[in-house]
């Protein structure tokens, strides 16, 4: 016959609370994505930073452009993967919504032109016109961004560089770190 003593009871009963008692595995908080001026917020697209965070990346065939091409840019500059990547989510949800940039070079001065178009936590989407203002549909930018991601991200899970978009050469798309830029 099995009798229960009253310290096994004392540890059975530990026992079960310190099963139950087991935390889950924190949840990984995702920095706010935060879209380019003049471009629709979130709650506009029914989107939360979190779902862009967490979408799977498209199966965009066009994104891959020829093998000896390079747009990666030195490592200062490369931002978290997962904040171009919830970025590139945001712009191809925009899809034919016209995405318009300023001049890269304006009255002599570099960089006047550079217009973002989104951002989440380190990581920025910027955009240029070689000599003049230029646009392009969203999802044209974010399919250049697809492509970046692809290229360049490297085993530290950072990602960046610049690439003109295929629909229009004069556009400049660039995924940066502007915090280290």
């Amino acid at each position: 016959m099995f009798s229960i003593r009253p310290h096994n009871v004392f540890f059975l009963i530990s026992l079960a609370f310190s099963v139950s008692a087991t935390p889950l595995p924190p949840v990984e908080p995702f920095p706010e994505v935060i879209p380019g001026p003049g471009l629709p917020s979130l709650e506009s697209l029914n989107l939360t930073s979190t779902e862009l965070y967490t979408m799977e990346l498209p199966n965009d065939e066009t994104a891959k452009l020829p093998a000896h091409e390079s747009p990666c840019g030195g490592t200062h500059l490369k931002a978290p993967v997962k904040g171009v990547v919830a970025c590139m989510n945001y712009l191809y949800k925009l899809e034919s919504t016209n995405c318009a940039v300023g001049a890269w070079f304006d009255a002599g001065n570099y960089n006047m032109g550079v217009t973002e178009m989104c951002r989440a936590g380190n990581a920025h989407i910027t955009g240029s016109g070689q000599r003049s203002p230029t646009n392009s549909y969203c999802s044209n930018v974010a399919r250049t961004v697809h492509y970046i991601i692809d290229r360049c991200t490297d085993e530290q899970g950072l990602s960046g560089g610049a690439w003109s978009v295929d629909e229009n050469k004069a556009f400049t798309v660039a995924a940066v770190n502007l915090e280290t830029w």
